[in-house]
């Protein structure tokens, strides 16, 4: 859903000059980031959660191009579903009624999963079911934001501090097990 939000602002974040990016995409964790206050709908947040394809290209690059005409697409289809839930992200369904985008929350929706991973979620279910109503922190960053290992490591310890109950959802393919050890 935030992906959503920032691409169908993106064109507001490139006439208002605020893309592309000074500086080197290949140094970009080392820069300081910007803070995104532009978007309706999302909380200020850092440009860092952007793909530096987009941070750092001109208006005028072939990927940039492809991604504001998605955005566009979304804006002129007669709606759009999303895999969220409304109770979750109010503000941000709101953001894209405001700019013109019909959107149905119709998640959260499941891929195909194994026996495996169904035994694990059902596991997952239970333990978070069986905590205090409203106390467990769910953290998941979807499939665009990429952390580097020493931001996970760094949010781990947060986690951890926070005394609360947690269940963080890290994508298969977003590291090895070596890295998480």
């Amino acid at each position: 859903m935030t992906q959503l939000l920032a691409v169908s602002n993106l064109e507001v974040l490139y006439s208002d000059g605020i893309f592309p990016e000074k500086g080197s995409p290949t140094q970009w964790k080392s820069e300081t980031p910007l803070m995104l206050t532009h978007i309706p709908g999302l909380p200020p947040f850092s440009s860092e959660l952007v793909s530096q394809e987009l941070r750092f290209a001109g208006s005028s690059n072939q990927f940039v191009q492809f991604v504001l005409e998605v955005a566009s697409c979304a804006k002129s289809r007669e709606r759009v579903l999303i895999n969220s839930l409304l109770e979750l992200e109010p503000d941000a369904f709101k953001s894209l009624e405001a700019q013109g985008i019909t959107s149905y929350a119709i998640g959260p929706l499941r891929t195909g999963q194994t026996k495996t991973e169904d035994n694990a979620l059902t596991e997952c279910l239970s333990w978070r079911d069986s905590q205090a109503e409203s106390s467990v922190i769910y953290v998941a960053f979807g499939s665009f934001a990429k952390l580097s290992i020493e931001e996970i490591q760094e949010l781990a310890v947060g986690l951890e501090a926070s005394g609360s109950p947690f269940l963080w959802v890290i994508r298969e393919d977003a590291l090895t097990m070596e890295e998480l050890a």
